[in-house]
């Protein structure tokens, strides 16, 4: 708002006249967004109106009453319509609505991959009230998270959504690693297992196939045989094992994040909604399913309790960052699978499908809850006004869609999340594994992140605009922008450091 013009116009009724005879100077007097930055209260007060007044926002008027003619209404036809993005809503009650996925007659029913995983873990965890079970199925392309809660009418998938980053993303940087082929030489001479193209028949190893002899010496060795072939790995190849650090490392930051994110809606939630008992703070359990969860073996092996205080760190950091206030929790355990509890490793969705019954709940709304996970970011609502959001706020398909446009980072300050993850990871990496990177790489890459222009070049993000009329108008690609810049960075220096 310009404030001499306010004034004036407050204190002249003779200006006031002319104002409203003049649509300049009405201009001049409209509140400039930049400069008017609305409290949340006031923020959602205004949010509540507009959905009260059913006829605001004004509509542009159409047919044979618009002055501009046809050409107005094909304009408007054809202009995607903006969404009106804002923050949270601190003083929001969620109402799940959940259903039971099956009733206790169906009984043709079926699960889905990532509901068998969660019956497994129901199965196992049970579903004792103030618990909130955190699940991470590690698969080769694809970590897909679920989150348990019992609510009055049941143990609830409260959150469902799957990430494009997990254990490919270590069996493929064997093509970079020198010295691969020789930890593979031993482990097959130690434990007497031929493969034919490594130790038998005409030699067929090279950098395009090392992944997939990566995955034939896994799958060929026993649980009691696992602890050999990591440290083998930390001796010849320790490269590998920053990376695998690296990876799974972002995903206990990521798990920190989304934890604080869930405990906060838990409180959030609806009253009649949640069991008589749930009226303290949640105890949080994460726990791992999947292939791809032995990645977490390799550090607490070779470096036992130091390798679950890294990961403990992470968490941590993901969970609190920063902030002085954050969702208080009664208690926290972290299932890191082991040798010793192993036997459940691959066999989850099968063990999840075997269950003669389920008794789990899914929200009403199946919309994917996801997080940002990262710092300065703002959104631009309708009325023109500019929202910092925190690094928990909510993500959703209309903003991933518009960023860059009304769903913008702070360029001036970037990653602030991703640095603080690298930050932990750096020291580390070098502490266990003398890790040979030189933090002007990491500087360089977090300068260069330009994530609005990554996420645009995404085959996901450009699908999803490809085939978004296929859908009713619905754009279905979201994902965390604190994974999504994981991913560059990892694609472009990491696996470079490693050549």
């Amino acid at each position: 708002m310009n404030p001499q013009l306010q004034q004036q116009v407050q204190s002249d009724p003779q200006l006031q006249q002319q104002m409203q005879m003049n649509p300049q100077l009405q201009q001049q007097a409209q509140p400039d967004p930049q400069m008017q930055m609305p409290t949340q209260q006031q923020m959602w007060q205004q949010q509540m109106m507009q959905q009260q007044m059913p006829g605001y926002p004004p509509q542009m008027p159409t047919g044979n009453r618009s002055m501009f003619g046809n050409s107005q209404q094909q304009m408007q036809q054809q202009a995607p319509a903006c969404p009106n993005l804002i923050p949270d809503n601190p003083f929001r009650v969620i109402d799940y609505k959940p259903m039971r996925l099956f009733s206790d007659s169906d009984h043709n029913f079926s699960l889905t991959e990532a509901n068998a995983v969660a019956n497994f873990v129901s199965q196992k965890q049970g579903d004792r009230a103030k618990n909130l079970y955190l699940c991470f199925d590690i698969g080769g392309s694809t970590t897909d998270i679920s989150a348990l809660y019992k609510l009055d009418s049941g143990l609830t998938m409260i959150k469902q959504n799957s990430i494009r980053f997990a254990a490919q993303r270590v069996s493929e940087a064997t093509r970079h690693v020198v010295g691969f082929e020789k930890v593979l030489m031993q482990i097959c001479e130690k434990f007497n297992i031929t493969i034919l193209g490594l130790n038998q028949g005409d030699r067929r190893f090279s950098s395009e196939t090392a992944p997939y002899y990566f995955n034939q010496i896994v799958d060929k060795l026993d649980d009691n045989q696992l602890p050999d072939f990591y440290k083998i790995i930390a001796a010849e190849c320790p490269q590998l094992m920053w990376i695998n650090m690296y990876v799974t490392g972002l995903l206990l930051f990521y798990a920190g994040q989304i934890a604080s994110k869930l405990v906060d809606d838990i409180a959030h939630t609806n009253w009649s909604e949640l069991a008589p008992i749930n009226n303290t703070s949640p105890k949080v359990t994460v726990v791992f399913a999947g292939k791809g969860s032995r990645l977490l073996q390799w550090l607490t092996t070779t470096k036992g309790d130091a390798g679950k205080d890294y990961y403990n760190q992470l968490f941590e950091e993901g969970y609190v960052g920063e902030r002085q206030i954050f969702p208080p929790i009664e208690s926290l355990e972290i299932e890191y699978p082991t040798i010793d509890n192993s036997q459940d490793i691959k066999y989850e969705v099968s063990k999840g499908l075997a269950k003669s019954a389920t008794q789990l709940c899914n929200p009403a709304d199946d919309t994917p809850s996801e997080i940002i996970g990262e710092s300065g970011f703002s959104v631009r609502s309708l009325d023109g006004n500019i929202y910092p959001v925190e690094y928990v706020n909510s993500i959703t398909p209309e903003m991933m869609e518009w960023i860059g446009n009304l769903f913008n980072p702070d360029d001036s300050a970037p990653c602030g999340k991703f640095f603080q993850f690298c930050n932990i990871f750096y020291g580390a990496a070098q502490q266990f594994f003398d890790m040979k990177v030189s933090q002007e790489v990491f500087m360089e890459g977090f300068r260069k992140m330009n994530i609005v222009q990554y996420v645009q070049n995404l085959p996901e993000f450009v699908e999803a605009k490809r085939d978004k009329n296929k859908k009713n108008g619905k754009f279905d690609f979201v994902a965390p922008i604190i994974i999504l810049e994981g991913m560059k960075f990892y694609d472009d220096y990491l696996l470079k450091s490693l050549r």
